[in-house]
């Protein structure tokens, strides 16, 4: 992770977010790229023009001072950081710097369930999970990097998600982490068989690994379950990708967690790294 990007609208769990990005940051040696995105209310257009410069200045303002706070704590002091100030909204943005920049990953707070008035990691949380193909990290207010445990959430046989699944192994490397490999079936008519479940294992062989076959009929409720007995400090989950009828018959998991999970969540597309050159 050469390049991570973070979102941020100056609030404390923007700030936490831009923290646990500069941990991730001084053990791999990254780049950090921090955004502010800005948009116009609707209204008069001879108006606008000017409200435009107004938020311009205060984006390019507020990147500035969230800056030196970051910078002024003795750890962070040497990290590089590349501030954007963005007119548009967050999705895009992120897009256009993932591309123009080549951002590895990206690490974004939540405010979680505790709250609706942040829509800013409400909304723009989801439309970045359904569209990015690089590593997301959610991070829930308060939360610091703590990686010695972590889950991976698995359906089927991890090789099956052969890149995203070498990604995981590379970051328990690492942090020197114990990977809970982690299966939720609904009842045991869905339990994986025998062949499949010593697949889990198998493929993650030179790494410390648990493995874990939960009976729940509710995905997220396994995983946070498995969490918690094991104190995992992530959650690591793989977003499928669905055709146009299955989405709307289908209910994300993935998404679910992110709002309801009270531990930093990291969301590896299925086709990781697929379409990155």
């Amino acid at each position: 992770m050469n390049k991570i990007l973070v979102p941020t609208d100056f609030s404390d769990t923007a700030y936490n977010a831009l923290k646990f990005a500069g941990d991730i940051a001084l053990s791999y040696g990254s780049e950090i790229h921090l955004v502010n995105c800005y948009q116009l209310p609707q209204g008069n257009s001879s108006v606008m023009i000017d409200l435009q410069d107004i938020l311009e200045q205060d984006s390019k303002k507020g990147l500035a001072e969230q800056v030196a706070i970051f910078s002024s704590e003795e750890k962070y002091k040497d990290l590089t950081i590349v501030q954007h100030s963005l007119f548009g909204y967050l999705n895009e943005c992120a897009n256009n710097l993932i591309k123009l920049h080549g951002i590895d990953a990206v690490v974004m707070g939540t405010t979680g369930a505790e709250t609706t008035s942040n829509k800013f990691f409400g909304s723009n949380t989801s439309k970045l999970m359904k569209k990015l193909n690089i590593p997301l990290f959610i991070v829930p207010k308060n939360n610091q990097l703590n990686f010695a445990e972590i889950v991976y959430s698995l359906a089927e046989d991890p090789s099956k998600y052969n890149v995203s699944s070498s990604f995981v192994k590379g970051l328990a490397k690492k942090y020197d982490s114990k990977v809970h490999l982690c299966n939720v079936y609904k009842d045991k008519e869905h339990m994986p068989a025998l062949e499949d479940r010593n697949g889990f294992s198998h493929f993650f062989e030179g790494t410390k690994t648990d493995v874990h076959f939960i009976e729940n009929p509710d995905v997220s409720e396994g995983i946070l379950e498995c969490s918690e007995v094991n104190d995992c400090g992530l959650i690591i989950m793989v977003r499928k990708h669905y055709g146009f009828f299955e989405n709307l018959l289908h209910k994300s998991s993935t998404r679910k967690m992110a709002v309801y999970a009270n531990k930093p969540l990291l969301v590896l597309d299925e086709e990781l790294f697929k379409n990155k050159k």
